[in-house]
């Protein structure tokens, strides 16, 4: 993944927040370390979820660069977006007479 994905502003606040979980001050943040970024980020990750996100865009997961950490948050958010868009769509089955489990049947007079 390419930066030009993410406005500068993005990308500095990505290195702001890099820095700051950077707890040893290695240049890589660790497994622990990216818990703790995901979970102040809102994104409750098992330890086998992160090492998942992190083999799709890291060279050596454990030890992530700035690079990698730009484009597992270019993930994170493509992920919520995809989330968000599946989530409207259960909403408009929810309204057209489906069941909340994602069964049933639209009612076709309310299309």
């Amino acid at each position: 993944m390419s930066n030009d994905a993410m406005s500068q502003a993005e990308i500095d606040h990505g290195r702001e927040t890099f820095l700051k979980y950077d707890e040893d001050q290695s240049g890589t943040i660790d497994d622990d370390e990216l818990e703790n970024i995901l979970r102040d980020m809102g994104f409750w990750k098992s330890a086998e979820e992160t090492l998942r996100l992190t083999s799709q865009v890291c060279e050596r997961p454990g030890a992530v660069i700035f690079s990698e950490f730009l484009d597992l948050m270019k993930l994170l958010k493509a992920n919520a977006a995809t989330q968000e868009d599946e989530n409207d769509m259960a909403d408009c089955f929810v309204y057209l007479g489906g069941s909340p489990d994602k069964k049933g049947n639209l009612d076709k007079a309310r299309l």
